[in-house]
């Protein structure tokens, strides 16, 4: 009965392990803004989960003390590994700020933990609740800290209210930006009726070939002349379109359209693909903090 009670309560460290990991590699990641996804994240934490498991079994066979300097060592190799998993790949910089925010995120939770069981006399032990409730006060912990210091809850639901990540297939070239949910865009391609996502010329300049180039660079501000300027690029002439447009500033103007081979709607962990899309080439930033470079047609989110 005693044995059984041991592997449970093993069983729950490991998942409050891997619990507590995945919510230090995740803060980490958005104070450094590094891109990450949820299975990779959740990979690193299997990693240093493994790492104790190792402890664990060490210790059961008598290898080493529990209170060991080689249990400590594996401890805080457990840290890198977890994240090189999560994020490479990666420079060695970015691994040891990485690696150091972790160790951070680990040492308050725990801290806090230890901190509020102490002074509520240890309420926590005998409850029967004292695993849950420590980790609920862990993470809780982490979330206040990452708030305060960096405004990570703040920032996150703005770029989901407002921020969407895409990619774009040009040419041999693949672009990812953030692109703003831009409510006022209703502009389409009058021949096919495609919607317009607005991008940066900046953005997209790497995708345009030599031989069209040129054209690009000398008719980014009159679309005609640069319709006749590609006369010698029938390939990408076969990809411009014209759209016109009105705003506050110019009654009746004309906006250069390029067709990409494909814009990708990245939400969740599955990109959406739209083939039925123009970009607009803006000559100039869209956005002065440069948070996003693109400016998305709404109608496109309702594909998702």
């Amino acid at each position: 009965m005693e044995a059984s009670s041991g592997v449970s309560l093993i069983a729950a460290g490991l998942v409050i392990n891997f619990v507590m990991t995945f919510v230090m590699l995740w803060a980490s990641a958005e104070v450094m803004g590094r891109r990450r996804t949820r299975h990779r994240l959740a990979l690193g934490a299997a990693t240093a989960t493994a790492f104790v498991a190792v402890i664990l079994l060490l210790v059961g066979y008598g290898f080493i003390e529990f209170l060991s300097v080689p249990t400590i060592l594996i401890a805080l190799a457990s840290i890198p590994a977890s994240v090189c998993v999560s994020f490479s790949p990666l420079k060695p910089g970015d691994l040891v700020r990485l690696s150091v925010l972790a160790l951070f995120f680990t040492w308050l939770a725990a801290g806090v933990t230890v901190a509020v069981n102490i002074y509520t006399g240890g309420w926590m032990i005998g409850t029967g609740w004292d695993m849950i409730t420590s980790l609920i006060i862990a993470v809780g912990s982490v979330l206040l800290v990452a708030e305060l210091g960096w405004g990570i809850v703040h920032k996150r639901m703005r770029e989901t209210l407002y921020f969407v990540p895409i990619r774009i297939l040009l040419g041999s070239e693949r672009i990812e930006t953030n692109a703003l949910i831009d409510t006022g865009n209703q502009l389409r391609d009058p021949l096919t009726g495609a919607p317009v996502v607005i991008v940066e010329y900046e953005l997209i300049k790497k995708a345009i070939p030599g031989e069209a180039l040129a054209a690009f660079e000398n008719g980014t501000e009159s679309p005609y002349e640069l319709l006749a300027s590609l006369s010698s690029s029938p390939d990408w002439a076969r990809r411009v379109r014209l759209i016109p447009f009105t705003s506050l500033g110019k009654e009746k103007g004309m906006l250069i359209g390029i067709r990409p081979d494909c814009l990708e709607i990245l939400e969740g962990q599955v990109g959406l693909s739209i083939t039925n899309v123009i970009l607009g080439v803006h000559p100039r930033h869209l956005s002065s903090s440069h948070e996003y470079q693109a400016l998305l047609h709404p109608e496109l989110l309702a594909t998702v």
